[in-house]
């Protein structure tokens, strides 16, 4: 009875081992195909700053940051949180 008890319990714990892997891989590839994005988005920015296309700065805008702080800007305003 007891070699039942523990086979079973083996066989449980092999299919949840294996369900575990499974979605560990496919969480690995996830990761994989938004690294591969995200190195693609930073070529591209590196080519458009060689190209003289994106400087450092490419507004004169006051930053997001600048802009929460200012006192001028009303607290309902909709656009107040918008690109921060």
């Amino acid at each position: 009875m007891a070699a039942i008890i523990h086979g079973q319990n083996r066989a449980n714990n092999n299919g949840a081992q294996a369900e575990e892997m499974q979605a560990l891989r496919r969480e690995v590839g996830e990761l994989k195909q938004l690294v591969h994005q995200q190195t693609i988005i930073c070529d591209n920015l590196t080519q458009m700053v060689a190209k003289g296309q994106l400087s450092g700065s490419t507004s004169t805008a006051p930053s997001p940051l600048e802009r929460a702080a200012d006192p001028s800007v009303a607290e309902t305003s909709p656009d107040r949180f918008a690109n921060i």
